[in-house]
């Protein structure tokens, strides 16, 4: 009986699916099934009745996830006890595919090596830093959220119990290489029109909204090539070696400031109703250390 097993099953509960809490603790399925199935066998009984319409607890299961959660919790307390001598250099962060962020991270480090400084960093996309912020993994997240789904995500968060603190706003922006002939042209604006040509490259997890949304109201890009990249880094390399573009939102005046992406050029889609904010999120009961708080200062300058 591991501890591993028992948050999976506190994630199978939450989320009502093995498919999904498999998404969210990145396994596969049939790990987690697995997992879970091993369990119940040790403990000789079933936590979870399976049918077609998803997952349920059993009479045992609903006796058994609340003691559970209280052993999570009583780990999760001796744990905070034995690091609180060494809470202040310590701050733990979950980044939503901001790259600028590691600029940031290794000058805080740069500033606070002799202190024994301890700096977690998380790289989730999408809006999947709300749920590690909620669930006290990272002390605060940095956050993407597009216009056209504001209104959801901000309810989301305040279910979640959590702040928003806007940084700036990012316009709809066009990524290419020097292989795409745009990477030449001297305006650094775009209108849809000359996108047409060309194929796309995508995150996997943006093949569903808000990006599919997106191609929705410019149905004419969706008869060329595309191709889903499951990292950045992958995504970059593919940008830099052919003539397909990234179509996102992008915060211009922080990356300005770094020098991320030198076989890369970003430009602006003219004409656009798509928008989106950049902000930090944090839990509402959670209080800044002195080391979060110098993060958050670093990160201002960038807007």
């Amino acid at each position: 009986m591991k501890i591993s097993q028992f948050e999976q099953v506190l994630a199978v509960n939450k989320m009502g699916s093995i498919n999904l809490a498999a998404e969210q603790l990145f396994m596969s399925q049939s790990q987690l099934s697995s997992s879970i199935k091993s369990l119940e066998q040790e403990i000789g009984a079933d936590i979870f009745i399976r049918s077609n319409k998803g997952i349920s607890l059993t009479p045992f299961g609903e006796e058994f996830v609340p003691y559970i959660n209280s052993i999570l919790l009583q780990i999760d307390q001796i744990k905070r006890t034995r690091q609180s001598t060494i809470s202040k250099t310590k701050f733990t962060i979950v980044n939503g595919g901001f790259r600028f962020i590691s600029d940031i991270i290794s000058s805080l480090y740069t500033r606070h090596s002799s202190n024994g400084i301890s700096i977690e960093l998380h790289d989730y996309p999408g809006l999947k830093p709300i749920d590690t912020v909620s669930d006290r993994i990272a002390d605060i997240g940095i956050l993407r959220i597009w216009n056209h789904q504001r209104s959801i995500v901000m309810k989301q968060l305040n279910s979640k119990n959590l702040d928003f603190f806007l940084l700036g706003s990012m316009p709809l922006t066009v990524i290419v290489g020097p292989s795409n002939p745009l990477y030449y042209q001297k305006s650094d604006f775009i209108f849809i029109d000359q996108l047409i040509p060309y194929g796309s490259v995508q995150l996997n997890y943006m093949t569903q909204n808000p990006i599919s949304s997106i191609y929705e109201k410019f149905p004419q890009l969706k008869y060329q090539g595309r191709i889903s990249a499951s990292s950045r880094s992958m995504l970059y390399e593919i940008i830099s070696k052919t003539d397909l573009y990234f179509l996102t939102a992008t915060p211009l005046s922080a990356y300005q400031k770094t020098t991320y992406y030198p076989n890369t050029r970003i430009l602006t889609l003219k004409n656009s109703s798509y928008s989106a904010q950049i902000g930090w999120i944090k839990h509402k009961q959670y209080i800044l250390s002195d080391l979060g708080n110098e993060f958050i200062s670093m990160l201002s300058e960038y807007f």
